[in-house]
């Protein structure tokens, strides 16, 4: 019975370690995912247009400048500071509003413009003024505003359900009641094995468990990005994982670590008994 009920608990620990870690990683994975693979693509017909005047048909040019805009911090910074109200306002069905994207106008172009530069393509100051004058106006802001309008009008119960659940998720309040859970059941343990060190035996099984999920299933949790995201999966053609599976590392060296430090516990407790025998 006792072997029992430390299995059912180390596979609670197991589940509530990769829940937490999941918590603290998705946002990243939904921001990274939603700036590259739906909002830069926008932003890179407005732009490329734009330059297109300068650069005339260097298609070479081009492509790199595409690539630079897809992995632009300022869009993911933009995206990183709406992403609450963005996620809000699909589930409210509320008009979008407060989205102050053009002050980001700047960064974009100037890094772009090394870019330019980096493959013999000049543009002066008053040319880059002039682009900077065609992206204002509003233009960040309306692309924003059609990419979340695009999915409030497409969105099924089922993918309102999983913003829904994703906005509790990553919730502060949500990873500490998982904490809180994880704490207690490593105390069930410890008592049900009557040490003041064997839990962390079943610990680093958990997080053993926990790195290979999070490392190597990636497939699942793709699918479940798409589903959170919801926007249509044919534009969505690459989910960055990285920040999961860095997560799934952690636990493995967090697992390391517990074991070791079991095993030295284990040495001492017996070097303690062969002493006193």
């Amino acid at each position: 019975m006792r072997k029992f009920l430390k299995f059912i608990l180390t596979f609670v620990l197991f589940v509530l370690i990769t829940i937490l870690c999941l918590s603290f990683s998705l946002k990243e994975v939904v921001i990274d995912t939603l700036s590259k693979e739906v909002v830069s693509g926008k932003i890179v017909e407005e732009v490329t247009d734009l330059i297109r005047n300068y650069v005339g048909d260097d298609y070479s040019t081009l492509h790199k400048l595409e690539e630079n805009i897809k992995n632009s911090d300022a869009i993911y910074n933009i995206t990183n500071e709406y992403i609450d109200s963005i996620t809000k306002d699909v589930i409210s069905n509320n008009d979008i509003k407060n989205i102050d994207a053009n002050k980001y106008i700047e960064k974009i172009i100037d890094e772009n413009k090394e870019v330019l530069e980096e493959n013999g393509v000049h543009i002066t100051k008053d040319n880059l003024e002039k682009i900077k004058e065609e992206l204002d106006n509003n233009k960040l802001d309306n692309i924003y505003v059609n990419v979340v309008n695009n999915v409030k009008n497409n969105i099924t119960k089922e993918e309102k359900g999983f913003i829904r659940m994703y906005n509790k998720f990553i919730t502060p309040s949500f990873r500490f009641i998982i904490f809180i859970c994880i704490i207690i059941t490593i105390i069930l343990i410890a008592f049900i094995k009557k040490t003041y060190y064997r839990w962390m035996y079943n610990l680093s099984i958990a997080l053993i468990l926990s790195g290979i999920i999070l490392s190597f299933v990636s497939s699942l949790v793709t699918d479940f990005i798409k589903g959170l995201i919801s926007y249509k999966t044919s534009l969505i053609t690459n989910i960055n994982l990285n920040s999961i599976v860095s997560f799934g590392y952690i636990c493995f060296l967090l697992s390391f670590l517990f074991i070791i430090i079991y095993f030295i516990c284990l040495k001492i407790e017996n070097k303690n008994m062969v002493d006193k025998s």
